[in-house]
């Protein structure tokens, strides 16, 4: 059976200050785990040009905390300069579709205030069940606003990241695999492989 532990990282330094939660704290965690394969929120071709088209904390301790274990890294992320051109325009939606005062607004409010604190108060910041329920409920709602750009910029590529992430199982099984990703990414993984009766899932780590 492979286990496969999934970390919700947040890319903003400022919201993990607040929170008291640093790096060492991270590889703490993933010392518990004790990851064999480490699969991270990195596209294949930015990893082998160098192009640092992903988030800052891979750079700043992912990277050598894999290199200090001896883990491979294999970067299992996806997405399209289109897709990040369409995530740009979402936000651009979500503000058309949200005006000032309107019942819409003060709902889409609400759930954010709910969103931060319940990632805020989760003893792994934005790594808890609750968390991962309200994230899955914000995403519906801009599905809801913006069907077409959401399928594209963030259904569509949590398949694909599915699909890599599967690959590398594939390629080691019985490992303990460590996935890191973007808090927002977590509830689609959770969904996704406490169904499979191959793998454990460790959540949060």
């Amino acid at each position: 059976m492979t286990k496969t532990g999934i970390f919700s990282s947040v890319h903003g330094g400022e919201i993990l200050e607040y929170c008291k939660w640093d790096d060492q704290k991270a590889m703490a965690a993933f010392d518990r785990f004790q990851p064999d394969v480490v699969c991270g929120e990195v596209r294949p071709e930015d990893l082998e040009s160098g192009g640092k088209k992903y988030p800052g904390e891979y750079e700043r301790y992912i990277f050598d905390y894999c290199k200090s274990r001896g883990l491979p890294f294999i970067p299992c992320d996806y997405w399209t300069e289109e897709d990040y051109q369409l995530t740009l325009r979402e936000s651009g939606i979500l503000e058309a579709k949200l005006p000032d005062g309107s019942e819409e607004a003060k709902r889409w409010e609400a759930m954010m205030d709910r969103f931060m604190e319940a990632g805020l108060r989760a003893e792994i910041p934005f790594n808890s069940a609750e968390f991962n329920d309200i994230a899955r409920h914000k995403h519906q709602m801009q599905g809801s606003l913006s069907p077409e750009t959401h399928q594209q910029t963030w259904i569509n590529r949590n398949r694909r990241i599915v699909e890599n992430i599967r690959k590398v199982m594939a390629e080691h099984p019985g490992k303990n695999i460590l996935i890191i990703f973007g808090a927002e990414h977590s509830y689609w993984f959770v969904d996704e492989f406490s169904e499979d009766k191959t793998i454990q899932l460790v959540f949060p780590l």
